[in-house]
């Protein structure tokens, strides 16, 4: 009995792989019996890496900062590996939650454990979230079409990289 069965309970248990930013975020969240993962920047652009934890769950949830930099980070995610364990693995769920603004996810769960339990059981899927996302993102460039087109060109690409089955469904 360790570390890993410990954490392999608490997957079972919640349904789900948390994955955060830092490693504080990730033992507050696991002292509260959420199975937590930190990013720490290593790997969360390798599908490899993403794929390896999908042989503990099939759910996997973003719980980043709800800032601009977490915007930027999931869409980073995405493009890089996200989308593309979701084509090689299409019974895989990736889900996108936020503490409220300004709190990180330790504050949140310290401050509000029910609260975050259900931030957590109703993420947004990830495909739905970051396509809300930029469409929001355009949409309030409306008096400036210049803008627009240069969002659009940004985030283009990640566009192109959605998931097969999220593309037939659109």
């Amino acid at each position: 009995f360790g570390y890993t069965r410990t954490l392999y309970d608490l997957i079972r248990d919640f349904g789900a792989i948390v994955l955060v930013e830092g490693a504080v975020d990730a033992l507050i969240l696991q002292e509260n019996l959420i199975p937590a993962v930190a990013l720490l920047g290593l790997g969360s652009n390798n599908p490899e890496s993403i794929e390896l934890l999908t042989k503990f769950t099939k759910k996997i949830i973003l719980f980043l900062d709800g800032d601009e930099a977490g915007f930027e980070r999931i869409v980073k995610m995405a493009k890089g590996a996200l989308f593309e364990v979701i084509n090689r693995t299409p019974t895989i769920e990736i889900g996108v939650a936020f503490p409220p603004y300004g709190k990180d996810p330790d504050e949140y769960v310290t401050e509000n454990r029910s609260a975050c339990y259900e931030t957590l059981q109703h993420s947004e899927s990830l495909e739905e979230y970051v396509l809300k996302e930029i469409v929001d993102r355009v949409k309030k460039e409306d008096s400036f079409p210049q803008k627009r087109i240069i969002l659009f060109k940004k985030y283009s690409d990640v566009l192109r990289s959605y998931p097969r089955s999220t593309r037939k469904h659109y």
